[in-house]
């Protein structure tokens, strides 16, 4: 799994953290606490740094209450697999299929094929 790293960057690149897989897989998903979820680094990953990730917690309590819901599927079985990222409307995703409009940046679709 990757992790961001909240725009730090390094000669121009944007740095991630690499998640061991089966580490991963370690952490509480579902319904938890706000302190559990705070431990848990994937928490973090996706929120940013601990103080952004202490923010929306409370903001989070404020609004919903002492529990939040960690939704994750894990979908790979024991083999960890590269995903592609889909760029889909307005936006990149890797958990939608290759239908409708989604695209896979630097692939053309059939029709663009067809038209050449």
């Amino acid at each position: 799994a990757l992790e961001k790293r909240n725009g730090e960057t390094k000669d121009g690149i944007r740095l991630v953290t690499v998640m061991d897989h089966a580490q991963a897989q370690k952490w509480k998903f579902g319904e938890q606490s706000l302190s559990q979820a705070l431990e848990n680094p994937h928490v973090q990953a996706f929120l940013g740094e601990e103080e952004q990730t202490e923010a929306y917690l409370e903001a989070h309590k404020k609004v919903r209450g002492n529990k939040i819901h960690l939704w994750h599927s894990d979908d790979l079985g024991n083999v960890p697999v590269a995903r592609p990222l889909v760029l889909f409307n307005d936006y990149l995703s890797s958990n939608y299929g290759f239908i409708g409009v989604r695209r896979v940046p630097g692939v053309r679709t059939i029709e663009e094929k067809i038209n050449e």
